[in-house]
């Protein structure tokens, strides 16, 4: 009997269904997550106003096909004094073309964990990078460390350069010089 047997060789939708009975597989361990996910095709979990889920109250999170709690930029720029608002990007990210948000503060990534080690896991946080890739990874770290409301700023500082929102005054040289004095 060669593999094509088994995979159909003129067998009917019965016999196959017997012949996959009886090898008396355990049933799939994810399969709850398994199933929405496919029948979703892949597509993100609603918008909010159509079903986001709200966790704890703080925010419209949606969560990613990878599982990365997410808040739109139009969300942030609108509710920005509620949260601690964390940039994952580094140093030079922070002060190049695509700038910073004002109420933002700089911890590269891998200092996440070190700098938030001490913080209220309760308190809200959002953070942030150029796309949303470091952001996912940090969101993702500090659920695992125990923050109950934590979301990343989908699309990163692209989505909010995009949305044409207000970015931190650039430091000129001439107003560095002028602060030294």
């Amino acid at each position: 009997m060669c593999s094509s047997d088994l995979l159909g060789g003129g067998r009917t939708v019965d016999e196959f269904a017997a012949i996959m009975n009886n090898l008396n597989l355990a049933p799939p361990k994810k399969l709850h997550e398994a199933v929405p996910a496919n029948q979703r095709c892949g597509l993100p979990l609603p918008v909010e106003g159509a079903g986001a889920v709200k966790i704890a109250g703080w925010a419209p999170i949606i969560r990613n096909e990878d599982g990365v709690p997410e808040v739109t930029v139009a969300w942030v720029a609108a509710n920005a004094s509620n949260f601690r608002l964390v940039d994952v990007r580094n140093p030079d990210e922070w002060e190049g073309p695509l700038g910073h948000i004002a109420s933002a503060e700089l911890v590269p990534l891998p200092t996440v964990a070190n700098a938030l080690a001490d913080a209220d896991r309760l308190a809200p946080v959002v953070v942030l990078c150029r796309s949303g890739g470091r952001s996912g990874t940090a969101a993702q770290l500090l659920e695992s460390m125990g923050f109950a409301k934590v979301a990343s700023m989908a699309g990163g500082m692209l989505a909010w350069n995009d949305s044409s929102l207000p970015l931190a005054a650039p430091v000129t040289a001439e107003a560095g010089a002028a602060s030294c004095g």
